[in-house]
């Protein structure tokens, strides 16, 4: 159910989705001609979509999200929690290569775009309540 209080997370979620969406662009152009594309960068860009599409999908949708209850909680939103801890550690990996200089040229630039996704993601996660115990 949409509310006042769920404009932060989705204005979050389209920042956060549009610079997934150009970083995988680039991996895509990139990969033909350099190889694969960096682990962390990969891990934080698959997950860091499938828990903004999760968020989006229970914030939009609050009621029908019951089910199976895990220490107090559904099972859906701690799995969302899991996904956001493994962003969090991806986007930490990616921002030590970008500020360590292990990427060069449009790689480069790809880090910075990731980093800064990074940046916009933990405090969007914690609002969230992602990466509250």
């Amino acid at each position: 159910m949409f509310t006042h209080a769920s404009v932060p997370l989705l204005t979050g979620a389209v920042i956060l989705t549009a610079t997934f969406a150009a970083h995988s662009a680039v991996a895509y152009v990139r990969r033909g001609r350099r190889g694969p594309v960096t682990s962390s960068a990969s891990v934080f860009t698959g997950a860091g979509l499938a828990t903004v599409a999760g968020v989006v999908a229970v914030t939009l949708d609050e009621p029908s999200v019951t089910g199976l209850m895990l220490a107090g909680r559904p099972a859906v939103w701690l799995a969302l929690q899991g996904a956001a801890l493994v962003t969090a550690i991806a986007a930490g990996m990616t921002a030590h290569a970008y500020v360590h200089g292990w990427s060069h040229g449009v790689d480069r630039l790809d880090f910075g775009l990731l980093t800064f996704a990074g940046g916009v993601f933990l405090p969007w996660a914690m609002y969230a309540g992602l990466l509250l115990p």
